[in-house]
């Protein structure tokens, strides 16, 4: 099936996390099938929504199925338009037990700076190739850099005190 019609048939909404490790991303390589959107690129890791599934709920969801990973705490950063997606954008921070996530779907997980993605240096630790991001996660990466260190200015005042949990 092509991106687009994926996008025709699950409509175009996407949930997205943007999950840090101290000031660095964690990322997905994406598998190299060429009928999805992006094959072969390091992209965070998202998903789209069911019917009747908030995008909060949606984020959770795909975070359990591709990682088994449940975060205590998921920040809802906003929505952005990139490609014709509605791109729903979280954030989560994970520590230590970043080395315990189960990687389900992909090629590899690896966490890298703001630097090396700007500058494609991504290496899969697994395949020991460099891939390049993917281009919605350059976008996002200049949209929201900085998250770790105060994710709640990038949510309108009155969100901020109903962030996801």
């Amino acid at each position: 099936m092509s991106m687009h019609e994926m996008v025709d048939r699950r409509g175009l909404d996407i949930s997205l996390a943007l999950i840090t490790v101290g000031d660095r991303y964690l990322m997905q390589l994406r598998d190299f099938d060429p009928e999805i959107a992006d094959p072969g690129m390091w992209g965070f890791f998202a998903g789209h929504g069911k019917v009747n599934e908030r995008p909060d709920e949606a984020m959770r969801r795909e975070l359990w199925e591709e990682l088994r990973w449940e975060p205590s705490r998921i920040w809802f950063l906003g929505t952005t338009v990139f490609d014709a997606l509605r791109l729903h954008v979280f954030h989560s921070a994970i520590g230590k037990e970043v080395s315990r996530l189960t990687l389900r779907e992909g090629q590899d997980m690896s966490v890298f700076s703001a630097d090396q993605i700007r500058h494609n240096r991504l290496q899969s630790p697994r395949l020991k190739r460099h891939y390049p991001p993917t281009p919605a996660a350059r976008h996002l990466l200049g949209l929201f850099h900085g998250i770790s260190k105060s994710p709640d200015r990038y949510l309108p005042e009155k969100d901020r005190t109903s962030q996801a949990r």
